[in-house]
């Protein structure tokens, strides 16, 4: 009895995925294979989670992957337990323009979230007490992307349409 070696198998497969997909990276093939179209089909709405009253822009998931936080063109922000389908608490944020991003800052207890939003504003939200902690403007132009890095708990970055990307350090928020 004959046996393919797995190389040529894998080889055979990458042969058929260039051809068919032009997929060329053995990663890429991975990645292809992950979610398949069965796959999408088979799923389906759960449920719809309901509180904005403006188109949502963003959300983002906890470290812990408990809590999600969404924000909208009404300005708010909302915490929801996205596996018991309820809105947890609705934060009427200070800003005047629509929220693009929002991110909850790592290793605080979940208690800090920052949002950028379309007013050219950072804020940084204490969910506890439902306030604005502190607000950065420091961008001319629409903030539309946040970052954060699980390891810098105090840090994180904000990107705008004027051109510039900038770091907080919240230990010195001057």
């Amino acid at each position: 009895m004959d046996y393919l070696p797995i190389y040529s198998v894998n080889n055979d497969f990458l042969k058929r995925l260039r051809l068919q997909e032009g997929i060329t990276s053995p990663l890429r093939v991975l990645r292809s294979q992950q979610v398949t179209y069965d796959l999408m089909m088979r799923l389906g709405l759960e449920t719809e989670l309901v509180g904005h009253s403006g188109c949502v822009n963003c959300i983002e998931w906890n470290e812990r992957g408990d809590f999600l936080a969404s924000g909208s063109d009404d300005c708010n922000v909302i915490l929801w337990d996205a596996f018991e389908h309820k809105k947890l608490s609705t934060m009427k944020t200070q800003h005047t323009g629509k929220i693009f991003s929002v991110k909850f800052l790592a290793n605080i207890n979940d208690g800090l979230v920052v949002s950028g939003a379309a007013d050219s504003r950072i804020h940084v939200h204490d969910l506890d007490k439902m306030e604005v902690r502190y607000q950065f403007a420091c961008h001319n132009s629409r903030v539309k992307r946040l970052a954060t890095v699980p390891s810098e708990p105090f840090l994180f970055w904000s990107a705008s349409e004027d051109g510039t990307v900038r770091q907080f350090d919240l230990r010195d928020p001057s």
